[in-house]
């Protein structure tokens, strides 16, 4: 007998392939349970619906996006001879952070078209926004940990320095996807821009 964190695991991973192919309109609830080889009941004893399963797949891959950026800090924080300048040690972060991600069209797609759909749906434009301030929330801590490391201080709340760090890299990799220059429009938002917006929030007597 299969226990109900293993039908939720089965229904998670067919629910990613079925929304890939398909799109979120396009899903059926019948096609996803065909896929994870489970009746209609057994989702339903799961989920209330296809957009709580898709938050669902949405919350673990938040998690995961976190987990890899507090292992890519940490491994940089951690290096024996790490930068002390706060800018080249933000580009050297910026860099750890970056390789962990995968640039998913597929991914990126669903996400975008799930926050539209979303809008005349407000319980699930909520749970959209709850998930979206945790991830921010997360970044900020990262942030306020990397500017005491690094014997910094920013000339705006941490969380303002979280938004826009969130907000070049986010606009990088969108049109990264959209133009199809996946490493050069992100390589130079890694590389380039984020340190110099970074140096330019820094508090003077950090630079």
């Amino acid at each position: 007998m299969r226990s109900r964190a293993d039908t939720q695991q089965r229904l998670v991973a067919a629910a990613r392939e079925v929304f890939a192919e398909h799109g979120i309109r396009g899903a059926s609830v019948s096609a996803i349970c065909a896929r994870a080889g489970f009746t209609r009941g057994a989702f339903y004893s799961n989920h209330a619906s296809k957009e709580e399963l898709f938050l669902e797949l949405y919350r673990i891959e938040s998690d995961e996006q976190v987990r890899r950026l507090r292992e890519a800090v940490a491994g940089v924080l951690g290096a024996p001879e790490r930068a002390p300048d706060p800018v080249v040690l933000t580009q050297h972060l910026a860099r750890a952070v970056a390789a962990t991600f995968r640039l998913d069209p597929a991914w990126f797609r669903l996400t975008t078209e799930f926050e539209v759909h979303s809008l005349d749906q407000p319980h699930v434009r909520a749970a959209i926004a709850d998930l979206d301030r945790a991830m921010r929330a997360a970044v900020e801590e990262v942030a306020t940990e990397v500017l005491a490391a690094a014997g910094a201080s920013a000339s705006l709340p941490v969380a303002e320095l979280a938004d826009t760090i969130i907000g070049i890299y986010n606009d990088a990799v969108r049109r990264a996807l959209l133009t199809g220059d996946t490493d050069g429009t992100v390589r130079h938002a890694i590389d380039t821009v984020i340190p110099h917006v970074v140096a330019a929030l820094l508090s003077e007597e950090a630079r």
